[in-house]
C-alpha cells in the first residue's frame, strides 16, 4: 500500500471515527481546544501516531512545486531546527507529545486523541521553529542556555502538590550589570530552553503548568523589561499558540506598580480569551501562591514567606 492509499484509508476511517467518537470527545475536551467537524478521533495513540505522519506526509507533498522540488514552505517540516535531541528525545516524541496534548480520558480509564488537531498544532510548532529555530541550532541549544535562565535571568521550577509543573521567576533578584551582558539572543535562547523543558515534561504533560512571577518596586525593573519585550513577543507565540503547554495559570505577585498593570492592559487584546483568564495579579500575592501550590512547595529563596504565618496574615 503506497502513501495516497494510506492517506484514502485514512480519510474513510476518519468518518467512522468521527461518528462513533466525536460526541464523548466534544465533551470531555478542554473549553480551550478546538475540535473540528471530521477530525481523526481514535483510541489508538498507534494509529494517531500514523496518522498524524500521514497528514504531514501530505502538507509536504502538497507543498512542493510543480517539478516535485521542494519548496520553502516545505523546510519546516524537514524540522531543522529541532531541538528534541537536547531533552534526550526523538522525532517520534515531538509527535506524540502533540498527540497526548489532545486527548481525554474516559470514565474506564481508556483515552481519545484527536490527530487532526494535534497536527493543526504541530504545524504551528513547525512553523515557529522554521522562523526562531537557527536562533537555537547554531550552536544548538545546551546546559549553558540553562544556567544563563537560572543564574541570571533567575528562572527556576519546581512541582507543586497536584504534581504541576512550577515555573519561578525572581525578578528582584536580577543583577542589572549581568542582565546587561546578555544579547537579546542570549536572552531569547535561555527563554526557549525553558519552554521546551515544560514541554517535554511528563509532569507538565499531565497535570499542567503554574508561572509564579515575583515584582518589585525596583527602578530596574523597566529597563528589564523594555530589554526582553522583543524576545517576549516570539516566546509567547511559541508558548500559548505553537505547544503542547497546558497553562493553568500565570500568577504575578508583588505588583504595585501602576504603570505595569497599564503596560499589560495594552497587551490584553492580543491574548486568547483563555490566557486572559489564566492571569492574576496581586500586591501581595503570598498567601494565594502558598494555597494554590502548597505551603511546602514554595522555593526557600522566592520572597514569599512559608509556613503557617503565610496563611493565616
Amino acid at each position: 500500500m503506497n502513501l495516497q492509499d494510506d492517506v484514502d484509508a485514512s480519510a474513510q476511517s476518519t468518518t467512522d471515527m468521527h461518528n462513533k467518537y466525536a460526541t464523548f470527545y466534544m465533551e470531555l475536551i478542554n473549553p480551550r481546544m478546538k475540535m473540528r467537524k471530521g477530525d481523526y478521533i481514535s483510541f489508538s495513540l498507534a494509529l494517531s501516531l500514523e496518522h498524524l505522519y500521514g497528514l504531514t506526509n501530505q502538507e509536504k507533498f502538497n507543498s512542493l512545486n510543480g517539478c516535485g522540488r521542494i519548496t520553502k514552505k516545505s523546510y519546516k517540516w524537514l524540522f531543522r531546527y529541532s531541538v528534541h535531541s537536547t531533552f534526550g528525545k526523538s522525532l517520534d516524541d515531538v509527535y506524540r507529545i502533540f498527540l497526548r496534548w489532545t486527548r481525554v480520558e474516559l470514565e474506564d480509564g481508556r483515552f481519545l486523541y484527536d490527530a487532526t488537531m494535534a497536527f493543526r498544532r504541530i504545524r504551528s510548532y513547525a512553523t515557529w521553529l522554521d522562523k526562531y529555530g537557527k536562533q537555537l541550532h547554531d550552536p544548538p541549544l545546551n546546559d549553558d542556555d540553562m544556567k544563563v535562565a537560572q543564574n541570571v535571568l533567575k528562572f527556576t521550577h519546581s512541582y507543586d502538590k497536584h504534581g504541576r509543573l512550577v515555573m519561578w521567576r525572581n525578578l528582584p533578584k536580577i543583577e542589572i550589570e549581568e542582565h546587561k551582558k546578555l544579547s537579546p539572543i542570549q536572552i531569547f535562547r535561555a527563554a526557549a530552553w525553558y519552554v521546551h523543558f515544560a514541554m517535554f515534561d511528563e509532569s507538565a504533560e499531565k497535570h499542567g503548568l503554574i508561572m509564579v512571577v515575583s515584582f518589585s518596586e525596583s527602578d530596574k525593573l523597566p529597563w528589564v523589561l523594555a530589554q526582553e519585550f522583543r524576545v517576549n513577543v516570539s516566546i509567547q507565540g511559541l508558548t500559548l499558540k505553537a505547544s503542547n503547554i497546558n497553562l493553568v495559570n500565570i500568577i504575578y505577585t508583588n505588583v504595585k506598580i501602576p504603570w505595569l498593570r497599564s503596560m499589560w492592559g495594552s497587551l490584553w487584546f492580543l491574548m486568547p480569551t483563555h490566557v486572559q483568564e489564566s492571569f492574576h495579579f496581586y500586591e501581595d500575592g503570598q498567601r494565594e501562591v502558598a494555597e494554590l501550590v502548597g505551603d511546602d512547595y514554595v522555593p526557600e529563596d522566592f520572597g514569599i514567606d512559608k509556613g503557617r504565618n503565610c496563611l493565616e496574615n
